[in-house]
């Protein structure tokens, strides 16, 4: 996968509006006590993929090599679906900025998350190399454009709205991720992979509580055409990954994916089986959704398709 900011076809003739910097000198005053709280603690809890994992101690004897192809694949997977991050934070981050009376202690935070995030596909790599070699790109040519969604060129676009953007995936997206990893961790026996992915729960904890508390202090301002805005691009979110199977093999139709799952879940590789796995995130985004009703966000709740109906405790 590629992680270069390249723009789809389709939006290339479309044009950013990036507003005039009027607001020297820029203020970085404490304004929302709990996300300050949260991006001093991301700082203090810094990790490094390369040092506080025991790479030296990773051990795969003894596993059959079909296993160790099966999590290569899932570990590689995982990274594709991190690469657009890299460049829709930043981005969220510059919308943030661009935005009159935006909060100086969300932008401060997302430049901790970002850094995360790379740390996570640096994790990612390292974990696929070791099992026998990280793979770059899906086995389909087809399913690429499952994760080049180019959804920085949303996050940037002036008629879209940011709170919509954010909470899809500042919000529903983390929740998701948050709830999945939890569920890799809890089936993980191989030592190292358990702890990289105690540092990527501890992570992806912050981020989604980030998402939460951002919305406490905005829901209060939306009017119904806010609401209204931020159902649509969450519909869209919905529609377009988490349907369409971005957090999930089985979801996306992608059966190959779908068995390695299976195989990296029965030896403890970082997984749970591909049934739970669609289980989780639909469980996950119907809570999320749940939650956004009292802040006056409503979404039809997407029924569970019949090829995914292992509830979340199932394993």
């Amino acid at each position: 996968m590629t992680d270069t900011l390249a723009v789809a076809p389709d939006t290339a003739a479309q044009p950013v509006r990036i507003r005039q910097e009027r607001r020297f000198p820029i203020a970085l005053s404490r304004q929302i006590d709990s996300i300050r709280d949260l991006y001093d603690l991301a700082k203090q809890q810094r990790w490094n993929p390369l040092t506080d994992i025991d790479w030296s101690g990773f051990e795969t004897e003894g596993i059959a090599r079909d296993a160790l192809d099966a999590a290569r694949l899932v570990w590689s997977r995982r990274a594709w679906l991190e690469y657009p991050r890299l460049s829709d934070t930043p981005a969220t981050l510059i919308r943030f900025c661009l935005e009159p009376d935006r909060e100086s202690d969300p932008k401060l935070f997302l430049t901790v998350k970002n850094t995360e995030e790379a740390w996570q596909i640096e994790t990612y790599h390292a974990l696929a190399d070791v099992l026998g070699g990280y793979i770059d790109r899906p086995p389909h040519a087809g399913d690429d454009a499952l994760f080049d969604q180019f959804r920085h060129v949303s996050a940037l676009r002036a008629e879209e709205s940011l709170d919509g953007h954010f909470v899809a995936h500042c919000v529903l997206e983390a929740e998701i991720e948050l709830t999945l990893y939890r569920a890799y961790l809890e089936a993980t026996t191989h030592p190292a992979i358990r702890q990289a992915l105690e540092h990527i729960v501890d992570a992806k904890s912050r981020h989604a509580q980030f998402g939460w508390l951002y919305l406490d202090v905005r829901a209060p301002v939306w009017d119904e055409a806010a609401h209204d805005d931020i159902a649509a691009r969450v519909s869209t979110y919905i529609d377009k990954s988490v349907l369409a199977g971005l957090h999930s093999a089985s979801l996306a139709g992608q059966s190959d994916m779908a068995t390695a799952a299976d195989v990296a879940a029965k030896h403890g590789l970082g997984a749970v089986s591909a049934a739970r796995e669609a289980g989780l995130v639909l469980d996950a985004l119907n809570d999320a959704l749940a939650r956004l009703v009292p802040l006056g966000v409503q979404v039809a709740l997407p029924a569970r398709p019949a090829h995914a109906p292992v509830p979340a405790g199932a394993q």
